[in-house]
């Protein structure tokens, strides 16, 4: 019998409290009785500071968001999260992000007493089974990643992120010892390794010189290649010859993302270095404008390497006629992007379109943008007025000491940086060409071509043509009429109808009318 030899108060007591329960269920505590699938799915989205569980059946799911992602950003706050999933079992098998960066200074953390930071990592990592993403930060922390001490505890990883001093790189056998410990990483598919030119964290910090790289053949290096990964990404310098040792490393890439930490053009070894056999996705940007300490010509690349890809991303002054040559024989080619900071000419964005990849049907244009902001006023005309003739000293070079382009003085507007190789004449001869190749052209060109458009349209009515000199003269009708917004936003509107043929924009022109 299920009841023998318990109490008759221990029954009463199972009785109310089951009675208690019955009577939440339909109440208050609803919620705590949906299936575990829904529960995991709206804790999942209240991650990572869920509300206190509203019964113990809601526990694991609260712990399970609030310990998805743990942060630690001090060797202390390391200790006590150490000290918590210590004191719990089971608790650090919550974890499946896990991301430290240090705040203290180098100089504090390598003289640590026992425990070493190296064993508090040790031991916390062993203690979180589901981790499947590591960010190590800082670069003592990637240290210990990439050691043998490291190699049980980050077997399971899918995703690491690292933070490298650039001086480690200095000796190839970081690359052939260090670096290759990730080999032995087996489910690990997602790797960013941010290489950073000097310790931030130190009081000695000093940047290094750069060694600029100019092979583009290298003998192969000592070491297993990392061949798991699928996808990379790299910041740093990387003009520069250890930066293109770290990419030699690996092969089987499928996803590249290189973030140049300089406005360098000479990227043509590390773009060599790169294994090309199985990549699909190559993007190239800058993380800052900042030119190289040295000046380093531009070479050739050889892009006929990359003819795999079927997304071609640039964001970075390394577009050429060898590019555009080149890409037309590309036959995975889908998506084409020109970025922020490209520099792609109007003939060779034509030439592409001319001789356009069998796959490719989106072509994005975003090197030069524009925004129109509140249209000239009566109040603002003697302002733009002296800008006009500032911008003309300076087109001139009569201004003095040095041509300063003056600053536009509408700041809700963000005029196009044009080039003499890309006009706005230019995109509108490009857009009826994209779409006899039945190719989609967008980006903020689009925008950028209808700033210039709308500007000198206003420039020319409330200045006037000519050479500008004093404003035009119009009765007090038509300046309130060309001081409305509304009346420059019907203009653009059937200016963007006309340029890329949107049926969108004649509904918008329509819809303003009514």
């Amino acid at each position: 019998m299920p009841d023998a030899g318990v109490a008759p108060e221990a029954k009463q007591s199972r009785t109310s409290s089951g009675a208690a329960d019955a009577a939440r269920q339909p109440g208050e505590d609803r919620f705590s009785f949906l299936p575990p699938e829904v529960l995991s799915d709206i804790f999942s989205y209240l991650a990572p500071d869920p509300p206190l569980p509203l019964s113990h059946r809601l526990l694991p799911y609260s712990r399970a968001a609030r310990l998805a992602t743990v942060d630690v950003v001090s060797v202390d706050q390391l200790r006590a999260f150490l000290a918590t999933i210590r004191a719990t079992p089971g608790l650090g098998g919550y974890v499946r992000s896990f991301c430290i960066g240090l705040s203290e200074t180098t100089e504090a953390i390598l003289a640590l007493e026992r425990p070493t930071l190296n064993e508090l990592l040790a031991e916390t990592l062993a203690l979180l089974p589901a981790m499947r993403e590591l960010q190590a930060v800082d670069w003592i922390t990637a240290s210990f990643v990439l050691s043998d001490n490291a190699e049980t505890v980050c077997r399971n990883l899918e995703s690491l992120r690292l933070s490298i001093l650039l001086m480690q790189l200095n000796s190839l056998d970081f690359i052939t010892y260090r670096l290759a410990v990730l080999g032995r990483y087996p489910r690990l598919r997602k790797l960013e390794v941010m290489v950073l030119p000097y310790d931030p964290a130190s009081s000695t910090a000093i940047q290094v010189d750069l060694f600029p790289a100019s092979d583009l053949s290298f003998p192969p290096l000592d070491m297993a290649p990392i061949s798991q990964i699928e996808q990379l990404t790299t910041g740093g310098a990387l003009c520069d010859q250890r930066i293109v040792n770290l990419l030699r490393a690996f092969r089987n890439l499928r996803d590249v993302r290189l973030y140049d930490s300089f406005a360098s053009r000479h990227i043509a070894p590390a773009l060599a270095a790169l294994d090309t056999s199985s990549l699909r996705s190559l993007r190239l940007q800058r993380l800052v404008g900042i030119p190289p300490p040295v000046d380093l010509p531009p070479q050739p690349t050889d892009w006929s390497r990359f003819a795999s890809v079927t997304f071609l991303g640039l964001s970075m002054p390394v577009c050429s006629d060898g590019l555009a040559a080149a890409l037309p024989s590309f036959p995975n080619l889908e998506f084409l992007v020109f970025g922020p900071t490209s520099n792609p000419t109007a003939a060779q964005v034509r030439h592409i379109l001319q001789h356009r990849p069998p796959s490719l049907g989106s072509l994005v244009l975003s090197h030069v943008t524009g925004e129109v902001g509140l249209p000239i006023s009566s109040t603002t005309l003697p302002s733009i007025h002296s800008w006009l003739v500032a911008l003309r000293a300076a087109a001139d070079g009569t201004s003095s000491p040095s041509p300063i382009p003056p600053v536009f003085p509408l700041l809700d507007w963000r005029l196009p940086s044009w080039t003499a190789e890309f006009r706005p004449a230019d995109v509108e001869a490009l857009v009826p060409l994209a779409k006899a190749a039945g190719v989609a052209l967008g980006g903020t060109v689009v925008s950028a071509c209808l700033t210039s458009y709308v500007l000198e349209k206003q420039l020319a009515l409330w200045v006037g043509e000519g050479d500008g000199e004093a404003p035009a003269e119009m009765d007090e009708g038509e300046r309130e009429v060309l001081g409305r917004k509304e009346f420059w936003d019907a203009l653009a509107l059937r200016y963007k109808a006309r340029l890329i043929g949107e049926d969108q924009a004649e509904g918008a022109i329509e819809s303003m009318a009514r």
